[in-house]
């Protein structure tokens, strides 16, 4: 399902209500905005990436609503248990792309603090998404915009296939599917945790999609809501998917020199699933690899 865990762990992503557009979350006029997007071009305040800005007390040219900015269609590219994602057009440009609509109230305190902290998780993926940093295998995201009681989301829309989904459909796959997949996996980690300076922490294998049709399309990775930099210490969280999870996430025993390394266990971790069609160890015993972990750090 192509929601995921976008809006970070607890979270809850709502669907606009295009029943009554005059209404609703679509209809509010936005509180703020992360210069570097589409509608920070709308707006008046250019396409070079910044901090956020206040737009409760700007002049009426730079005040709008998020329907102003953006046709918000009905079709629906993904549901499940944080809700629906609309797709939409960007009105001005013609752009596609997807609206995750993150209820505030829902969102909890870390996802609150990573949005508003200097450098935070919005002006990250904006930054990822600017053209010095654009990468063929990571999503783009187009805007980060709030209003009174939601953060919304804009990214591209991705009309290919789920990774797991093709897998299954292929099952067992080649020697060099996998190739061509690892590949691309690990081009699209070795960039955010370089140039980026991100680590993703929920890389798993329905966290990933093919741009368009066909597997011979580029394959993305998405779903950063519980991205974190790596300039900073492991904030404690214990995110992401327990089977993906490496010992050292589950045992609270990460040291941010080794942040990164998060992510390349997970991704061994899709190696493995994508080899046998199982998982290296259940839920059980990843959890006992990480108690093992956590003491044996206790003893040193």
């Amino acid at each position: 399902v192509y929601v995921g865990a976008g809006a970070g762990q607890g979270n809850h992503l709502t669907a606009v209500n295009l029943d009554k557009p005059e209404s609703g979350p679509a209809a509010s006029e936005l509180s703020r905005i992360w210069v570097g997007g589409l509608a920070s071009t709308d707006l008046g305040f250019g396409e070079e990436l910044g901090p956020p800005v206040d737009l409760t007390f700007a002049q009426k040219e730079k005040r709008a609503a998020l329907q102003d900015l953006y046709d918000i269609q009905s079709k629906s590219v993904g549901s499940g248990s944080f809700g629906v994602v609309r797709a939409a057009v960007h009105r001005a440009s013609g752009t596609s792309c997807v609206v995750k609509s993150v209820k505030k109230d829902a969102a909890g305190e870390r996802y609150r603090q990573s949005v508003e902290q200097e450098g935070g998780i919005f002006e990250m993926l904006l930054r990822m998404s600017h053209k010095e940093l654009r990468h063929p295998n990571l999503v783009r995201y187009f805007d980060m915009l709030e209003g009174p009681k939601h953060y919304f989301v804009i990214m591209e829309e991705l009309s290919g296939a789920e990774l797991m989904q093709q897998v299954e459909d292929l099952f067992p796959v080649t020697e060099a599917y996998l190739q061509r997949v690892l590949r691309q996996v690990l081009a699209g980690l070795a960039h955010i945790h370089g140039p980026v300076g991100t680590v993703h922490r929920d890389v798993k294998l329905s966290n990933f999609r093919y741009r368009s049709p066909g597997s011979e399309s580029e394959l993305v990775l998405l779903d950063f809501g519980f991205a974190s930099s790596l300039s900073r210490p492991w904030d404690g969280a214990v995110c992401g998917t327990m089977m993906f999870m490496a010992p050292e996430v589950v045992g609270h025993t990460v040291q941010t020199a080794t942040l990164a390394a998060i992510d390349l266990w997970a991704a061994g971790v899709m190696l493995y699933v994508l080899l046998t069609g199982d998982a290296p160890a259940q839920e059980d015993e990843v959890r006992i690899l990480g108690k093992k972990d956590a003491l044996e750090e206790a003893q040193e």
